[in-house]
């Protein structure tokens, strides 16, 4: 009997449990980081980023993370709106790999950006916080 209902009895999973708090977090990571943009609040974009990230643009372009963030506390980039959608997270260990679509509408100086893209962001877990390390942006044509 004693048996039976230890096998019953389920365990919590402390890795599953961690991979679900990473998550959780990189997900609200990602949610923060599309107000920020929509807002312009460049110190706010830039607290999701690592000091060694890198942004590709959709023409190829490498940004680092100064140069990126720049951008929004300039003006050069602006977003009106911004819309994430089909945000998948998968996490390994302190990495992890956050995918989804953005549909925005937006400029920088001259060119217009409105669209929707398909973003790749790989994080990292830093000294119990996650940051993006590299950002890559598609255009859905």
């Amino acid at each position: 009997m004693l048996a039976v209902l230890a096998g019953s009895i389920q365990a919590a999973d402390p890795k599953a449990d961690a991979a679900a708090q990473s998550k959780q977090q990189i997900t609200a990571l990602e949610e923060a980081w599309v107000a920020a943009a929509q807002k312009a609040k460049a110190d706010a974009i830039g607290a999701t980023l690592a000091d060694d990230f890198v942004m590709t643009t959709p023409s190829g372009h490498v940004s680092p993370k100064d140069e990126f963030v720049s951008q929004f506390r300039e003006g050069i980039v602006v977003i009106e709106t911004a819309k994430m959608e089909e945000l998948e997270v998968r996490v390994y260990g302190n990495a992890a790999v956050a995918m989804g679509m953005l549909t925005i509408k937006g400029h920088a100086q001259e060119q217009d950006l409105s669209g929707s893209y398909r973003f790749t962001d790989t994080l990292v877990q830093r000294d119990g916080k996650w940051v993006k390390v590299a950002a890559q942006f598609t255009l859905i044509r």
